[in-house]
């Protein structure tokens, strides 16, 4: 019986770590079109970037992934333009030894979006409206409009009119 007993708790507590982890995954921060950024990279990201560039606000894990997620169609679209920004020019950017890929990835596309026009804005746009993206809960949800992950409230949290 007591066996049975802690079968039945060590199942539930594996069935509840994987629904916390929000993309079945414990270290997966969001996935999309056969990307996945995993929390550990977002960790680092947050740590570099506010060690490199020590910006006024503290850049934060919603801005890390929010940066990753957009980082690879910035890329490949300024290289389809004829601007590339390359890795090599990007780890120079960055004032810490041995930056981690993902914080490469983010300076690198910062750079695209600092050169991007109107007409390009408005071509990304379309794909970044049209992704569809899975975010673990603990950081919100993907809002395509800004093509940005920000807190969600949970639908169980959700007022309507008729509550009153």
């Amino acid at each position: 019986m007591k066996r049975m007993v802690r079968v039945a708790i060590a199942s539930a507590a594996l069935s509840g770590t994987l629904l916390v982890s929000g993309c079945g995954h414990a270290d997966v921060a969001a996935t999309f079109d056969g990307h996945t950024v995993t929390e550990g990279e977002v960790d680092a990201a947050v740590k570099e970037i506010n060690e490199a560039f020590q910006p006024q606000q503290p850049y934060t894990a919603d801005n890390a992934l929010s940066a990753l997620i957009r980082a690879p169609y910035l890329i490949d679209y300024a290289i389809k333009q004829g601007k590339p920004q390359t890795e090599s020019a990007a780890r120079a950017a960055i004032s810490i030894h041995d930056p981690s890929e993902s914080t490469v990835r983010i300076v690198q596309s910062t750079a695209v979006i600092d050169g991007l026009t109107d007409t390009d804005r408005i071509a990304l746009t379309k794909t970044f409206n049209d992704l569809k993206v899975e975010v673990n809960p603990k950081y919100g949800a993907y809002d395509p409009a800004q093509a940005a992950v920000g807190p969600s409230t949970p639908s169980w949290l959700e007022f309507s009119a008729d509550n009153g």
